[in-house]
């Protein structure tokens, strides 16, 4: 990856502002995508082990902003707006869901500033359209620790989701349920630059029998 102009049009100077520009600003509400859970123009990063659950959840949001239902029948949508899944893994938006981050950055060292790099370009976008956008990426060895990566990801995102899942047997061997659990990682030392109320959401998922399909 090339290394990026700071003063060209798609990364424009940084501009000072006064107090009362900043008094200003602190006064206008939030606009959101879903209420209380995503602000409308942002970046985040929803980190997860494989197969525990990312994708579903996402695109259930997703599904829940395209239609402008509630999500979970409790979260508020303000309104339908267009989504974009860009699915990579195993095959003008308002939301804009990058499924997953390594697939769609071949070539870059995820170790290096230039995943830095491409979190900024999206930035860039996200300021000039107020695309909200969720990138789905995976946890390093220690899950502990946050996603995996360079250190920059904590920096270029505006708020860090984790998902945890916990399998149900169904007695046979088989799986019952699988339990999701999202957590807002501010109070894990994650990155939140909003004062969203939500801190942890559990979503069960269950495993469809052809009985329970209705045309």
């Amino acid at each position: 990856m090339q290394n990026l102009d700071t003063q060209s049009d798609e990364f424009p100077r940084a501009r000072l502002i006064n107090l009362a520009g900043l008094r200003e600003r602190a006064s206008i509400p939030t606009e959101w995508l879903i209420e209380g859970i995503y602000p409308l123009g942002e970046i985040i990063l929803m980190v997860g082990e494989p197969h525990s659950g990312k994708t579903y959840v996402a695109l259930d949001q997703g599904l829940a902003v395209a239609y402008g239902a509630p999500w979970l029948g409790i979260y508020d949508v303000p309104r339908p707006r267009p989504v974009l899944y860009v699915p990579t893994e195993g095959s003008g938006a308002g939301f804009v869901i990058i499924d997953v981050l390594a697939d769609v950055t071949p070539g870059v060292d995820e170790n290096s500033k230039e995943m830095g790099d491409m979190f900024a370009r999206l930035r860039s976008l996200s300021n000039k359209t107020k695309v909200t956008y969720l990138v789905l990426h995976h946890f390093g060895k220690n899950a502990a620790r946050g996603p995996r990566g360079h250190s920059s990801l904590h920096a270029v995102t505006d708020l860090q989701v984790a998902v945890t899942d916990q399998t149900v047997p169904d007695g046979s061997g088989g799986i019952m349920m699988t339990a999701v659990r999202l957590t807002n990682l501010r109070s894990e030392g994650g990155k939140n630059r909003n004062e969203d109320p939500w801190s942890a959401i559990s979503v069960d998922l269950h495993k469809v029998r052809p009985d329970d399909v209705r045309p």
